[in-house]
């Protein structure tokens, strides 16, 4: 019986000396973290990780962005409308290009009008202007312009997976106009010797492209021979 008592009163302390820990100064007992309360870190940090590999480092050469590609157009037209940053608005050019490929002209208009700049490539009743019409055929006769940006070598610029690409961004020379609200970002294609530039324009919160003729200019059919 007492060696009973006697666990019984050490078991009492020890209770009653974790609740007097577990208690503040002010004298409001510390919420023990919930497993919910675990999970919320761990995502935001994914969150916060995720948004880092999507930004541009102006103190590299060259900076690679993966992206899988969208091919809904309910769903793109959610993740567009999210567009923060140049870099992203980018990316989902090139997701809109592939529909040419992927899905027709006809449909890819349907992507672009949703990250071009209107005023630049759109009527003012929504149907792709002539300049518009001319690039999109560009990259429809010679799928290999395209596709030399999306992360395939020359001479052949084999996709391997068409559900992801990746994109090579040059961050040192982009180029800022902020009284304009423009910022000139530059790509890397595989089939072309100097740097691809792409303008951008701010609206409102998101970014447009601008500018992107560039991209539909001829590739490289073959390597050159070192000599």
């Amino acid at each position: 019986m007492k060696k009973i008592l006697i666990l019984s009163i050490a078991a009492i302390f020890a209770i009653t000396l974790a609740m007097l820990n577990s208690v503040r100064a002010d004298g409001e007992a510390k919420p023990m973290p919930s497993k919910t309360d675990k999970t919320k870190k761990t995502d935001e940090t994914k969150k916060t990780d995720k948004n880092k590999e999507t930004e541009l480092d102006a103190t590299l050469d060259t900076q690679k962005f993966e992206f899988k590609v969208i091919e809904d157009i309910d769903k793109f037209k959610k993740s567009a409308a999210k567009i923060t940053k140049p870099e992203q608005a980018v990316l989902h050019l090139f997701n809109a290009l592939w529909m040419i490929e992927k899905k027709g002209p006809k449909t890819a208009y349907k992507f672009l009008k949703l990250v071009l700049l209107h005023e630049s490539y759109f009527y003012k009743n929504g149907n792709p202007n002539t300049t518009c019409k001319y690039l999109i055929n560009q990259l429809d006769k010679r799928p290999k312009i395209l596709r030399s940006y999306l992360g395939t070598e020359m001479p052949d610029y084999q996709v391997s997976d068409s559900s992801k690409f990746e994109i090579t961004f040059l961050p040192a020379k982009t180029q800022k106009f902020e009284k304009l609200k423009r910022w000139k970002i530059f790509v890397q294609s595989s089939g072309k010797d100097f740097p691809t530039p792409i303008t951008l324009k701010k609206v409102g919160k998101t970014w447009k492209i601008a500018e992107f003729s560039s991209i539909c200019t001829g590739v490289k059919s073959k390597k050159k021979n070192k000599r």
